[in-house]
């Protein structure tokens, strides 16, 4: 199918239409990875129909195959300027889950839509200087870490958690703010030893020692692994460059329970001796 009959039908076709063309556009380029330039232009007007077409009323599988779609295009570096704008990147933390309004958190029921659109956003993160300033202003990573914090109380898939952290994880590493933010309003230190000890899933033998509650010979399950890895990596980020000489008893406790799960991270195994390694890093 044409990148130009693909327009047409986004810019005047109806939802059912509009899906089955983005089914077929989303199955052929799956693994492009690389653009042709003669086509620049088109993307990019492809790239503004589409987040126009996500903010109107949708079914959920019509929303997930449109950012599916977005996702594809966001990796072309040459089109990201329709997605780094901030009504764009509102559209999509809004799909993701994390937009925070009136001291609530927007709900997606969707988590197929909510998993697509982190994808989305991690991607223009990544690659977008100005996106990564946008989500800065626009605070989005307030919204996220509050769900974070619900990982304890209701039982999100791992995708969904894993690229929860990804995107913090891009977001504490590329902006300065972002991580002293994370630090220091949202207490993400505390917040991020809470959730490494809840995907550890260990037990406290004394206060200065965990162990795992299952059999400690098993290998943590890849899927702890690959979470694990992105929590180490944010509490990196904002504990780095803390310049705090002194710590009141809170924070000494805080730190004596952080260094007795990152004791335990290195005495494990991972599933696979190149994870272990990787993890153990």
């Amino acid at each position: 199918m044409t990148l130009q009959a693909v327009l047409e039908t986004v810019e005047n076709g109806k939802q059912d239409t509009v899906l089955k063309v983005l089914q077929t556009y989303n199955q052929e380029n799956s693994q492009c990875f690389t653009f042709d330039d003669e086509e620049q232009e088109e993307r990019k007007k492809l790239a503004m129909l589409l987040i126009k077409f996500l903010e109107r009323v949708l079914q959920p599988s019509c929303q997930v195959t449109c950012l599916e779609s977005i996702r594809i295009l966001s990796r072309d570096k040459k089109c990201l300027g329709p997605f780094t704008t901030m009504e764009s990147l509102k559209t999509l933390a809004r799909h993701a889950g994390i937009v925070y309004r009136e001291e609530q958190i927007l709900e997606v029921p969707d988590l197929d839509v909510i998993l697509e659109a982190l994808k989305c956003l991690c991607n223009i993160v990544f690659s977008s200087p100005r996106a990564q300033e946008l989500m800065a202003e626009a605070r989005f990573v307030v919204g996220l870490t509050d769900r974070i914090k619900l990982y304890n109380e209701r039982n999100f898939p791992h995708d969904i958690k894993f690229f929860d952290l990804r995107l913090l994880f891009l977001l504490t590493a590329l902006r300065v703010d972002v991580r002293q933010q994370v630090a220091q309003e949202l207490r993400g230190i505390g917040l991020m030893t809470d959730t490494l000890e809840l995907t550890l899933g260990v037990k406290w033998i004394d206060p200065h020692e965990v162990a795992a509650k299952g059999d400690p010979s098993l290998p943590l399950p890849r899927q702890e692994t690959e979470r694990a890895m992105e929590i180490l990596k944010i509490l990196f980020n904002v504990t780095f460059d803390t310049n705090k000489k002194e710590v009141d008893e809170e924070d000494a406790a805080l730190y004596r329970r952080l260094g007795a799960l990152l004791r335990h991270c290195l005495m494990i195994s991972a599933d696979g001796d190149d994870r272990t390694e990787e993890f153990h890093r």
